[in-house]
């Protein structure tokens, strides 16, 4: 019983999580790679050609020159990879190792396993029922694999994760027993200094989703809430939240060498069709234009990937509207082991398409157990649009501006797994707290 309880507590889940990964990441680097995908080695244990490899090139060269000029010649973010900044200073003061990362990235994800786990519980799952499903955020065999190589997805989990946390505690259900606005206010400032790092463009879609789900939380708390200075209180964590979000998405222009060249691409590449949309609605030219151009920027750079998507589907403005219903099917559903996924052909055949084949279809089982409970009533009505819209908000662009399975997967892996985390951690609720209640009768 003592052993039930240290598991279902915030510690224990945090050891838990922590001891794994980084077992399963000093396994992976030291024996899995070298040995039994030797032409996949780089020689430190990650894998030729990929973002651990380019992480760990660049944090070398700023270690290079931090040797020669000492803490003066730190980069945060060398060639707009503020990971690898991070990575070199962790090189620096311990040994050039892409091992002493694996323990880094194992405490990040365990702090999102923890973060995940009150997430539940804010949202109907008993503490001792939502533990195994909050496991389950890192038991994926592409988590496995994205956790233990040198990579932001950790951090970007655990951003999202905190942000989103602390948006429920502080605005939905703040009279939640658990609830320390202090806490939440803290916690939501380290989500996003964690995306700033990770993901920086991601403050900005969050920014934007958190202002459309505050103002219609505003409008219907104005005909709902009897207790006028309750709601002023409300309305200013609210305004404080979104202008701290856009205060931080705002470094990203400044800070991160990358923006330069997608600015250059959107300036010098060739004008588009016109469009209906634009003549229609002049002022969404801008937007529209943009999320084209990046799509068709992210085909330029990688035009034979083999997890491309639909890549012909949107050439024009007036493609964005007719293809939303396939950008949910594919931001929710694709890739399924069977009907047309929308790859090239031969590309559903490698080991890696296969096994996100099959993760797609148990998360997909989660999503169903979500929407279960959400029909029950046993997730707080207000909780669950507010995941499902930013959700949305976040998906939707990404299956819009990188038409690619792997890099979908990776930006909506931490979204997907939140909600099917709820829905299994009800199941389990439903399923073994009812027997416990008839065996206790």
């Amino acid at each position: 019983m003592k052993l039930f309880r240290f598991i279902c507590s915030d510690f224990g889940l945090f050891l838990i999580s922590f001891v794994l990964l980084a077992l399963a990441g000093i396994g992976i680097e030291t024996m899995l790679v070298p040995h039994f995908f030797p032409q996949l080695d780089d020689g430190a244990g990650l894998m030729i050609n990929s973002d651990a490899d380019t992480y760990h090139h660049f944090a070398m060269q700023v270690l290079d020159d931090m040797r020669t000029r000492g803490l003066a010649g730190w980069q945060l973010s060398p060639h707009g990879a503020a990971i690898s900044g991070l990575i070199a200073l962790l090189y620096y003061v311990t040994v050039p190792s892409p091992l002493v990362w694996v323990v880094v990235s194992a405490a990040f994800c365990g702090l999102a396993v923890m973060t995940l786990l009150r997430i539940g519980m804010l949202c109907g799952v008993a503490r001792q029922w939502m533990w195994p499903a909050a496991l389950s955020l890192i038991c994926f065999p592409s988590a496995m694999l994205w956790f233990t190589q040198l990579g932001k997805d950790g951090i970007y989990v655990l951003g999202l994760y905190l942000i989103i946390a602390s948006w429920i505690e502080l605005i939905l259900t703040p009279s939640h027993a658990a609830v320390r606005p202090w806490v939440s206010w803290v916690s939501g400032a380290a989500g996003m200094a964690c995306l700033l790092l990770a993901r920086p463009y991601m403050l900005m879609i969050l920014a934007a989703g958190f202002a459309v789900v505050g103002i219609c939380w505003t409008l219907l708390q104005c005909f709902r809430s009897p207790d006028r200075r309750h709601l002023l209180r409300q309305l200013l964590t609210i305004a404080v939240w979104i202008v701290a979000l856009f205060i931080a998405s705002h470094a990203f222009k400044g800070n991160f060498n990358s923006w330069d060249s997608v600015q250059k691409y959107m300036t010098e590449s060739a004008p588009l069709p016109p469009s209906k949309i634009d003549r229609w609605l002049p002022g969404m030219q801008k937007y529209t234009t943009s999320l084209v151009r990046y799509r068709l920027r992210f085909l330029d750079l990688y035009p034979h990937a083999n997890n491309n998507i639909d890549p012909q589907s949107i050439r024009s403005a007036d493609d964005l509207l007719p293809y939303l219903p396939r950008a949910i099917a594919v931001a929710c559903c694709q890739p399924l082991p069977f009907g047309d996924n929308g790859m090239l052909p031969g590309a559903s055949q490698t080991i890696f398409s296969r096994l996100m084949q099959l993760e797609t279809l148990i998360i997909c089982s989660g999503l169903l157990c979500t929407a279960w409970a959400g029909a029950r009533g046993k997730v707080p009505t207000a909780v669950l649009v507010t995941v499902l819209a930013l959700t949305a908000f976040v998906l939707l662009p990404a299956v819009y501006i990188g038409p690619n399975l792997g890099t979908l997967h990776r930006a909506r892996y931490g979204l997907l797994i939140m909600l099917a985390s709820i829905g299994w951690g009800h199941v389990i609720q439903a399923c073994l707290g009812s027997r416990r209640t008839i065996e206790s009768a």
